[in-house]
């Protein structure tokens, strides 16, 4: 896995290049030399969630990234950002995830 730094400026001149970068690993986006945000994409965004679910041992907060992701999901497809493909696969892994984390985190 990559990782990559970048400064905002670059972000902002060049999202293309960043879309791209975060293929290989987390592009790492700097504000005044200090880190400020992490472009993922959403399959590992979603791995994240699942270590959590798994590894960490935290259910309640693979839940919480289940549910922003959902959330996120629609909001780029309301706006045309998702392709109905993408968006049914994705709404449909999260929604079955979703569905295990909130039995998990009821019991």
């Amino acid at each position: 896995m990559v990782m990559t730094q970048i400064t905002s400026r670059e972000f902002n001149q060049d999202t293309s290049r960043a879309k791209k970068a975060a293929e290989a690993g987390p592009v790492y986006i700097t504000d005044r030399g200090r880190p400020a945000h992490v472009l993922l994409t959403f399959d590992a965004y979603e791995q994240l969630a699942i270590y959590y679910e798994h590894r960490a041992r935290c259910p309640e907060k693979a839940l919480g990234l289940v549910r922003e992701a959902l959330v996120r999901l629609r909001e780029s497809h309301g706006s045309g950002g998702t392709a109905e493909e993408r968006y049914r696969k994705w709404h449909g892994r999260l929604r079955r995830r979703l569905a295990r984390l909130e039995r998990k985190c009821a019991r």
